[in-house]
């Protein structure tokens, strides 16, 4: 599935995750794993969006661009310590597993 190595995106880290002093021996075979079921997402590639009754929950949806379209997206939103694919909750058509977020680099 991956489009990227696990050398490559740890030479690129700075795109895909803010945080610092990684070990990255100990990510490396991780990486390696999760990249045969799960694309990488850029820090560019998404942004956070509001709660649909408009509270001031901060952070609570996950807005995701398309891989092949970048002019549509994939909403998430929070629950508990996961994201789940926003039509998930209004249908059971999308087939979206929920998105993993590790090491501060979100992984769909």
């Amino acid at each position: 599935m991956a489009e990227i190595s696990v050398d490559e995106l740890i030479q690129s880290l700075n795109e895909f995750t803010k945080e610092e002093n990684i070990d990255l021996d100990t990510i490396k075979p991780k990486i390696s794993k999760l990249l045969k079921t799960h694309r990488p997402i850029k820090l560019t590639e998404y942004e956070y969006g509001i709660s649909s009754d408009l509270s001031t929950t901060k952070d609570c949806r996950l807005i995701i661009r398309e891989k092949d379209d970048r002019s549509k997206v994939r909403q998430y939103l929070k629950h508990q310590n996961h994201w789940n694919c926003s039509n998930r909750k209004r249908s059971n058509k999308c087939i979206a597993i929920p998105l993993k977020i590790i090491y501060g680099t979100n992984i769909n």
